[in-house]
């Protein structure tokens, strides 16, 4: 895999914000230097030295999953996503959660992510925000999982509860926001990104993206 290639970014708030193809991983800066906070997971440090390349699993089954991370054994990356909303059983914990072991087994060295991305953000399926909430809880609480990717627009009292919890067991978050109709004004993806920072240190944007130069 050729590290060059891959559309992933690291964003410093005072250098303004650019429209990119792909995914966008965003560590935050404080107010005062815009120096560059940096998150620690396991031996990863995010927000320090190249962009972090994230590959996912997408299997719909265990024996999907177990097979997408054995291919990904040899690739030179630097963390492992979970697209859990791919994954068939998604409303059984068991399931779920017998599923993150067996990638766990597999994938032993890299930060294991956890992501449920919701219909209405892109993803393969719909939670409540109920369902959603107590997903992320449970992989928390397995110790299997290093992060997860919470969506920014749950609700705030649910994301600012989670995120707590989350960190309190040691497990990272990313805040998450998606919007794969329009390309955001300047203005409104600084504002997500204020929002964002009131909660996590490490923010993923994705919008659908039709200006390939700098925003001004």
């Amino acid at each position: 895999m050729d590290r060059k290639s891959i559309s992933i970014g690291l964003c410093e708030a005072g250098d303004g914000i650019h429209s990119l193809t792909g995914k966008i991983i965003i560590a935050t800066n404080d107010n005062e230097g815009y120096q560059m906070k940096t998150v620690t997971v396991r031996d990863l440090v995010v927000g320090e030295g190249a962009p972090k390349i994230i590959v996912s699993l997408m299997g719909k089954t265990i024996t999907d999953v177990k097979s997408e991370a054995l291919a990904y054994r040899e690739a030179d990356f630097d963390i492992l996503e979970w697209r859990v909303d791919h994954f068939a059983n998604v409303t059984t914990a068991e399931s779920v959660l017998e599923a993150a072991g067996a990638i766990r087994e597999i994938i032993t060295d890299k930060p294991l992510l956890f992501t449920f991305r919701s219909a209405k953000e892109g993803g393969e399926q719909a939670l409540t925000t109920e369902q959603y909430i107590a997903l992320n809880r449970a992989a928390v609480d397995s110790g299997l999982v290093d992060m997860i990717d919470l969506e920014l627009f749950t609700g705030d009292d649910e994301v600012k509860a989670t995120v707590g919890y989350a960190h309190q067991h040691n497990v990272a978050v990313i805040m998450s926001n998606h919007d794969f109709h329009k390309t955001p004004q300047r203005k409104r993806l600084f504002s997500v990104c204020v929002k964002c920072r009131n909660w996590a240190p490490i923010f993923r944007r994705s919008p659908s993206c039709h200006r390939l130069k700098p925003m001004s």
